[in-house]
């Protein structure tokens, strides 16, 4: 017989039986190891989405305190803005010049 051949069916017999020994072993467990199983499942994915759902409040917290500063920083922007507007119009009223820096 050919030798891929013989290699081809004897993989196929060993994941057939690969296979059943699996579900073999599945269908054995009792009813309340595999709800255990589930539960533990539930618990796991319940905890994550909990970590998650906090991770997410603390940083919309964060973003919220990020604008509420950048907020602050543009209104004393322009308040340092009008207040060089201011002195240079009235340097200009009085006749004196402003010298252009650059």
């Amino acid at each position: 017989m050919n030798p891929a051949l013989i290699n081809g069916l004897v993989g196929l017999v060993g994941g057939v039986l690969v296979a059943a020994i699996t579900a073999w072993a599945t269908i054995r467990r009792t009813p309340s190891k595999i709800a255990l199983d589930a539960a533990v499942l539930v618990d796991a994915h319940g905890q994550v989405i909990e970590d998650l759902t906090a991770e997410l409040a603390r940083q919309r917290h964060n973003i919220a305190a990020l604008r509420q500063e950048a907020k602050e920083a543009n209104a004393e922007a322009t308040a340092a803005t009008r207040r060089v507007d201011y002195l240079e119009d009235l340097l200009i009223a009085n006749g004196i010049s402003i010298p252009v820096s650059g």
